[in-house]
C-alpha cells in the first residue's frame, strides 16, 4: 500500500520550506556578523587614534588598550542578531603602523537540524576583518 500522493507532496514541501528557512537564517546571521565586525573594527580604530601624535608628527598611531575596549563594546552594541553564542578573537593589534586583525564566530541553532533530530543542532558563521590605517605619501 502506497501513501497518498498528497502526503508525499506535503512532506516534500515542508522539507523545502525548512531548507529555505535554514538557508535564509544562515545568510542573515552571516551578513549581520560581517556588518557588525566591520563596523565595530572601524569605530574602534577611529576612536583609538592618538590625535596628539597625529598633529605633531603627522603619523597615525593607535592606543591599543582603547582599541581593544572599544572593539568589544562596539561589537556587542552593533550586533542585532542576538540568537546564539558569540566569540571574538583579536589576533593582531599594532600601534605603528595602526592595524588590527580580528575574527568573530556566532554559533546558533538552525530549524532544519532541530527537525532532523540531530544531536548537535548548532551551526557556526565566521568572519575575519583586517584593518590598517596608513598614509599613502607623507611629506614633512
Amino acid at each position: 500500500m502506497q501513501p497518498p500522493k498528497f502526503v508525499v507532496i506535503m512532506l516534500v514541501l515542508i522539507g523545502i520550506m525548512l531548507f529555505t528557512a535554514s538557508t535564509g537564517f544562515m545568510f542573515a546571521a552571516d551578513t549581520n556578523e560581517d556588518n557588525s565586525l566591520h563596523q565595530a573594527t572601524a569605530t574602534a580604530m577611529s576612536k583609538g587614534i592618538n590625535m596628539g601624535q597625529l598633529r605633531v608628527d603627522e603619523e597615525i598611531t593607535i592606543n591599543e588598550k582603547v582599541v581593544k575596549e572599544t572593539l568589544i563594546r562596539e561589537y556587542v552594541n552593533q550586533s542585532n542578531f542576538h540568537d546564539g553564542e558569540k566569540r571574538l578573537n583579536i589576533y593582531a593589534i599594532n600601534s605603528q603602523p595602526a592595524m588590527i586583525g580580528v575574527e568573530s564566530y556566532n554559533t546558533f541553532a538552525i530549524p532544519i537540524k532541530k527537525y532532523l533530530k540531530e544531536p548537535d543542532d548548532q551551526t557556526t558563521v565566521r568572519q575575519f576583518e583586517n584593518m590598517i590605517f596608513e598614509a599613502k605619501k607623507v611629506t614633512k
